[in-house]
Parts: structure tokens; sequence; C-alpha cells
């Protein structure tokens, strides 16, 4: 499948595609398989590849738990049986490697882990006496036998009768032959490879399959997918051409999601830090005995060490509506009336690094007339008549100014209000646009690239610290050591052909010397790259030369570097800033293209700071201006120009 873009942008010669705002992106923290712990596993079929009963075997996988298991199979070889066979299993606070149904040759460690967090796990046996069991590269037991292991299929995240794993898998492979890990280690830090022995390597890609030389076919049950969460911090990105120009990304440079709609829609960002958004009093806010309907998107990076404090109307004083996290580490909600003496609670955990669309609905006045909503599954209920909310009290979203511990961390996106219509009643599809302000919309906020009520009342917010309006999906860079870089290859030496690069930037930094964008060979003549130093740009083809052309601070802005060797011309936000007789093009036989820095003096040195987004790279393609304006136009409005 061919790349997919905006159909008003210029596609011919386009060798690098790097745009978070496509639905075929996926970010820098690499893949894994998302199970929701319904009947969700992965079977592969019986194969002399997984009898390793008679030699020496590794089992490693990286797994992420959405919601604190039970008794959940992580993995297990019984194939389409249930019994007879080695299994990793959790149950009763103690994960157990054992023979299924009889228990037998069984190693077992008391362990509770945390949601939200990515875990190592390996099995690594010798053949003969010693298994040892990992977890984050640290030993946690030993023995001198392993459970039974034949020539049976291979489950992964459940099995057929159930015990599913409710959060994600990553990286699953199997050694035959090899006890990998005889002591303490590192876990890797980078996917996983097919490396000698590999007899299955899985849950890493963009597609559900084997990277082993073996090929295994694998049925997916119940409705597993890939995701985009995954153990990598800085692994890499993808390249959407399908030209293989995938990079890496080094020192942690940052995700910034877009929003809910295909990472647009804008997005609200609170650091967990006193951040809120500040709503002056009003009626509009008093919704007394009488239906109401309050959403939003959400997306939570972490699990919080606060309490989840989504809204507050008059915190924890009757009468009053607060939506906040069920404790101080959950991301369960629950929706406060009547002080703090009335809650109505959600079942179970919300998934993190994800939009999650909610809803809070009052429908009359029965019994279970709140409802909580998430992604349109009713996850908890109960019963409230009395008043809800207030007319006197400033108005919080992503925290109270009363109470210094219930910061919201995480991305809050089109927050609407109604006053007086339960909008959802039963299970529903969630919106896929942006809210609109509908009948009875007292507050719709937190979308588009402004931090203000775009409902009918238009009521006067503020905000506290720094929220941040998020208009469109990037990486960050924080100016420290943060870069981005391809491999070597023929796409980025221009020779004399022509050429285009154009990205759109968010630049924060200050006056000293940053590079920005280029193409490189390792060593300063043969570097061709853009960069800043004290407000201006500047070009390095061979040496530094001034361009007339300023950065703009504090604010995204297109740019475009196009021409062949000799006729470079600098494009900004559609406007022509000025021609070069350069010679752009790195003379070696291969080039790589980086983000960030200034790769001739080795990677990470001046780096920039500010957010990079939608970067294309044209070869055997140079732009007209009316071309430059017609990329230009077909993206300002995601970037708020």
């Amino acid at each position: 499948m061919g790349i997919s873009y905006n159909p008003s942008i210029v596609t011919e010669g386009l060798v690098l595609g790097l745009d978070p705002q496509s639905s075929r992106f996926y970010n820098y923290k690499g893949r894994s398989v998302a199970f929701d712990g319904t009947g969700d596993y992965l079977n592969i079929a019986a194969n002399t590849a997984f009898d390793v009963s008679a030699s020496a075997y590794t089992i490693e996988m990286w797994i992420n738990f959405t919601v604190a298991p039970s008794t959940t199979i992580f993995f297990g070889f019984a194939g389409t049986s249930t019994t007879g066979n080695a299994q990793l299993v959790y149950s009763s606070s103690t994960l157990y490697w054992q023979t299924r149904g009889t228990g037998t040759n069984q190693t077992e460690y008391g362990w509770v882990p945390s949601t939200g967090t990515w875990y190592h796990i390996a099995l690594s046996w010798n053949g003969s006496n010693s298994f040892k069991m990992f977890i984050d590269g640290q030993q946690v037991v030993s023995n001198t036998v392993s459970p039974t292991i034949n020539q049976n299929g291979v489950n992964i995240g459940g099995a057929s009768d159930g015990y599913s794993v409710n959060g994600y898998i990553s990286n699953f492979r199997i050694l035959k032959g090899t006890a990998l890990y005889t002591s303490n280690f590192t876990p890797p830090t980078e996917p996983l490879t097919a490396v000698t022995n590999t007899s299955l390597l899985t849950c890493q890609d963009t597609t559900i399959a084997d990277a082993s030389s073996s090929g295994h076919s694998i049925t997916l049950n119940g409705n597993v997918v890939i995701d985009y969460n995954g153990p990598f911090n800085g692994s890499g990105w993808t390249d959407l051409t399908n030209r293989g120009n995938s990079g890496t990304l080094t020192n942690g440079p940052v995700f910034i999601p877009g929003g809910p709609f295909n990472n647009s829609g804008g997005s609200v960002y609170f650091d967990g830090n006193a951040d809120r958004i500040n709503i002056p009093a009003s009626s509009d806010f008093n919704f007394g005995t009488g239906d109401f309907t309050v959403e939003w998107f959400q997306s939570l990076p972490s699990t919080p060490s606060e309490y989840l404090t989504l809204l507050s109307i008059n915190y924890g004083t009757n009468p009053n509506f607060s939506i906040q996290g069920n404790g101080s580490t959950s991301t369960a909600y629950a929706v406060y009336f009547n002080g703090i003496s009335t809650k109505v609670l959600e079942s179970s955990s919300c998934p993190l690094n994800q939009w999650v669309h909610y809803a809070v609905v009052r429908n009359g006045s029965g019994s279970n007339n709140v409802k909580i909503y998430r992604n349109g599954v009713q996850t908890g209920q109960g019963t409230y008549t009395g008043n809800a909310g207030n007319s006197s009290s400033t108005n919080y979203i992503g925290g109270d100014a009363t109470n210094s511990s219930v910061d919201f961390k995480g991305y809050v996106s089109n927050l609407r209000i109604l006053k007086g219509t339960a909008l959802y009643t039963g299970a529903f599809t969630p919106p896929t646009g942006p809210l609109e302000a509908i009948d009875d919309t007292v507050l719709l906020t937190c979308q588009g690239g402004a931090i203000t009520d775009n409902g009918p009342n238009s009521h006067a917010i503020t905000v506290t610290n720094d929220a941040k309006a998020i208009t469109a999906s990037a990486f960050e860079f924080d100016g420290t050591n943060d870069y981005a870089v391809t491999s070597s290859n023929t796409d980025f030496l221009f020779g004399t052909e022509e050429f285009a690069i154009e990205w759109w930037e968010y630049f924060t930094g200050g006056t000293g010397y940053q590079g920005h964008i280029g193409v490189f060979n390792y060593n300063s003549s043969n570097t061709a790259m853009i960069w800043t130093y004290s407000g201006s740009f500047y070009g390095f083809p061979g040496g530094w030369t001034t361009i007339a052309m300023q950065p703009i601070s504090n604010q995204w802005a297109h740019y475009v570097v196009t021409g062949t060797s000799g006729d470079i011309r600098f494009y900004q936000n559609g406007e022509l800033k000025d021609t070069k007789t350069w010679n752009w093009s790195a003379t070696s036989s291969t080039s790589d293209f980086a983000i960030s820095g200034t790769p001739g003096w080795n990677f990470g040195n001046y780096p920039m700071a500010g957010k990079i987004s939608a970067v294309k790279v044209y070869k055997g393609k140079s732009f007209t201006e009316d071309e430059v304006k017609r990329n230009f136009s077909a993206l300002r409005g995601r970037y708020g120009i």
C-alpha cells in the first residue's frame, strides 16, 4: 500500500514521508499487540521448532497491563489443548512457570505488577539442570527442573479457554538451543531481531506475523490488534513512502499526539504540576436535579501519581460535581456528588497511551440514573437525584485550586458539557470528528489551536501555569541532546538532480547554534543542512552562509528548501525568502537525513529546541512556487495558520 496524503499535497518524487497525522504513522516507542482480556489470544500451530524439551531455550517478551491481572496466561505451549504442557501464568500475586493441569516441575515467584508499566520477562534453561527467570534483567528465581515443552503449538496472551491478558505484549521471542541469559543483564533497548536459533519472533511490527526465518502462520482469536504503544523509548520513526527510510530517535524526542481524530482535532496538555483551565462561576454549571452530559477525549501517558481530576465544580462541598480518579494512582474514574458522600465508580481502569472517549450522563431520576461510558460502553453506574453542580464557584479542568494533590497529567480534547440533555442513554459509537456546539451546550473547549470556549456562551477561560494547547502531532526536541536520523542510502544523495525538503516547525529555541534539518555524511565537508544562530537561518553547503530568512518562534511555520545544485530556493509559509547558488548535496556515495543537531560534528551537537512535523523529502523533483503554496495551503489549517 502506497502513501496516502491529502490529495492537495505533491507526492511525485517523494522518498521520505514522516507525518504523525497520518493513520499509518506509528510513534517512536515501537509496536505491540493489544489484548482486551475477553477471549483474545494468538495461536501458532504445532511445529518441531517448538519442541525444546531436550535442548536449551530462551523465551522472552515485554508485557504491560491495562488492568491488574487476576488469573492470566501470558503464554503457553498447549496449542489448542488446555493441559499437559508448559505455560507462564499469573494467579494470586504469583507468577508460575509450570506444566498446565498438573503443576509439575513448577517454578514460582511472588510478584505484584503495576498497570501502565512495561516489564521484560525472560525464561532461560541450559538444557540439563539450570532454569532461571528474569524480570527487567534481574534474576528473580532459579530451579533445577523445567516443565514439559514439546512440539504442541504456542498460545500468546491467553488460551482457548480464556484467561486472557488485558494489556499489551511486545517482541515475543523463542530461541531453541540457546540459553541467552544466565545472569543479571540490561534488557534490550531496541526491538528484538531473529538471532541464531530463533524459532518465533512476533508482536513487534505493523502486522501480527512471525519475523523469524520459519515464518510461522499466526491465528488471531478475539479482536487482538496492533497497537502503537511499546516498550522502546526512542527506538524509531517509520517512513510512510514504503522506501524503507525509517530512522532512529535518540536521547528521548517526545511524540506529541495532536488529537483523537486520526491525531488531529487539537488537545490541551496538562503536565501534572498545577496546570489548570479556569472557567468563571456561572449558572450554566448549576445542573440542579436535571439531566446533563459531560464528555471528552483523553490520552494518559502514564499511571497517575495524584488523584486524576478531570473536572471540578465546587470541589468537595455540596452542591458540587467532580470527575476524579478513584484513588491516588487509579486511572478509573469516580464521579462525586453531595460533597464526597455520593460517588459513582468505574468498574475498570482506563488504558494508557491511547485516545479514549468518556461520557458522564445523568438521565432522569430513577435507579442508576448516572452512568459512565468509556468508548461508548458503560463502565459504571449509580443513583443520585439531588442537586449537582454550582453557580457560585470557579470551575476547573485539570485539577482544582483548593487542592494541590489532584492534578491531571495527560491530554484532554473536545470537552463538552450539555445542561438539560442526557445525550447518551445506552451503548453508542463515540464521535469520529470534533464536537460541535449542539443544543444545550454550555461549554466546549480543548479543541483546535487555542484554549477558548467554543460554545454559544463564550465563557472567559484563563489558564494557570503552562497548560498547553496542542494543534498538531509532532516530535518535540528539548534542545539538550535529542536528534533523529535515518540510515545512510542513495535517496538523500541529490547530486545534480532536482530535490525538495519540506517540514513544519514550531521553534522554541534561543539565539545559540541549533541544527534544524539536513543531509550529511558524517563530516562537515559532506554536509548540507539548515541551522540557526542569533535569530537568523544559515546554510552549510560547504561553508557557513546566511539565508535571508529569520526563524519564527513559538508558532508553527512551514519551510521548503528546493531546486537543483547551483539554484537553491528557500520558502517560509509559502513565500520565497532567498535564492542561493549552492551545491546542496553530500558528495559521498550515500547520505543520511537528520533532524536536530549538526551531525557533521557528531550526533546531538547543537540540537534544536522545538517541534518538527510532516517532514517530506523529494528526489528528482523540485517545487514550483505554486507547488510550495499548494503544500502550504493543504496543511496550514492543521497548524493554526
